[in-house]
């Protein structure tokens, strides 16, 4: 049971709204819940928490009025009395987009109405050969160019996000937060839950008014040991063949919830190269990507405002040394002048790296921060479109 006074309350009071149905798809980043970057560079803790009591503020009013400038996240018919005007969020340049307009991605059936932003989306720059790069417009996000598209020459331009702030049709992506107890399935339970997010995504992507449940991981090992993949309550298989084998079931047979009401089979699995951007462009697409790490004693014990560096990484470690591996979810990123981290979903419950409201006082855990170079192999990716 979670401690005295921790209890989940979903993410943030401005996804409670009831859903309506939608034929457009409105991203909105909700805000004003972060504490982003205390302990990394302490001189700019006031400076920034100034800033993000500003924006509460300016969100709260906007409640206040009735919604007046809410977009209600991914997923929309009307646009919920948005006026176009606000904060850009940083977009400077790039075809004039803001917010409350309205624009296509490749991989998104709907147009996409851009809603209230967060002050750390990317934002454009001017290389020494005096080419202006434009930042990217993706699904979540507004990310920098990380290279000159003129000379190739890099530029560290900072931004940050994560799927636990972002409004998708009033309702957060990540859903209910895992506790997978004193068991060793954090396996099963990325799995489950990266189905889950991506089954999601793709729902709301499509126009869909299906509300998606949370999936329940044990669904995926009974379907696993009827399929003879355990043996002696271990698995038999090499763990890339292991891992090869529930893929393949969990795009035949799927993942249940927890009452055998609603399958989810997902599309195919691909894995994203290793670099930091490419990881980067598939998070802003709203994918959730899964990962190995090394952590350590504490890892059980992090505070919100830490960026966890593990004590071990698959370049760091000794040959013939034994760790313990834990797999999680990507589910943002960030980049902090010289320091490059990733957002993770853990299943260690909703009590655990808890963050406070500033002023609400509400609290929610389930969310890290992790430095970039600690996870352990290429990131999966979990695809949307189911192949018949």
């Amino acid at each position: 049971m979670p401690p005295a006074g921790m209890t989940y309350r979903g993410p943030w009071k401005w996804l409670r709204a009831p859903r309506r149905k939608r034929r457009k798809v409105e991203v909105e980043e909700i805000g004003g819940q972060d504490e982003e970057d205390m302990g990394i560079e302490a001189e700019d803790e006031e400076e920034e928490d100034e800033e993000e009591e500003e924006e509460e503020e300016e969100e709260e009013e906007e409640e206040d009025g009735e919604g007046e400038g809410m977009g209600a996240g991914i997923g929309g018919g009307d646009q919920g009395g948005w006026d176009g005007g606000g904060d850009q969020g940083g977009w400077d340049g790039g075809g004039g987009q803001g917010q409350g307009d309205v624009f296509f991605l490749e991989d998104v059936p709907q147009p996409i109405i851009w809603g209230r932003r967060s002050h750390l989306d990317g934002v454009a720059w001017t290389c020494v050969c005096q080419h202006t790069n434009h930042p990217s417009r993706e699904l979540f996000v507004d990310l920098p160019a990380f290279y000159c598209t003129n000379c190739n020459a890099e530029r560290r331009i900072d931004f940050r996000f994560s799927f636990g702030n972002l409004a998708a049709n009033e309702e957060c992506p990540i859903g209910e937060i895992l506790y997978q107890g004193q068991t060793n399935d954090c396996l099963l339970f990325a799995l489950a839950k990266g189905a889950e997010i991506t089954d999601r995504m793709r729902e709301i992507l499509s126009g869909s008014d299906l509300v998606i449940p949370t999936l329940d991981p044990f669904s995926l090992k009974e379907i696993c040991l009827a399929s003879g993949l355990f043996e002696g309550g271990r698995i038999k298989l090499s763990g890339d063949e292991a891992l090869g084998k529930m893929f393949h079931l969990m795009q035949t047979v799927g993942i249940q919830d927890a009452a055998r009401e609603h399958t989810c089979r997902i599309g195919g699995v691909e894995q994203v190269q290793g670099y930091f951007e490419d990881i980067v462009r598939e998070l802003a697409k709203g994918y959730p990507l899964m990962v190995d790490i090394m952590p350590g004693k504490e890892f059980g014990h992090i505070k919100y405002h830490e960026v966890y560096r593990c004590p071990f990484n698959n370049r760091t470690i000794k040959a013939g040394s034994k760790v313990m591996m834990h797999t999680v979810l990507l589910v943002g990123a960030a980049r902090l002048r010289e320091l490059d981290y990733f957002y993770f979903l853990n299943s260690y419950g909703e009590w655990w790296c808890v963050r406070v409201h500033r002023h609400t006082k509400d609290k929610i855990g389930g969310i890290g921060k992790l430095v970039a170079d600690d996870i352990c192999c290429q990131p999966y990716k979990f695809l949307r479109i189911v192949q018949p």
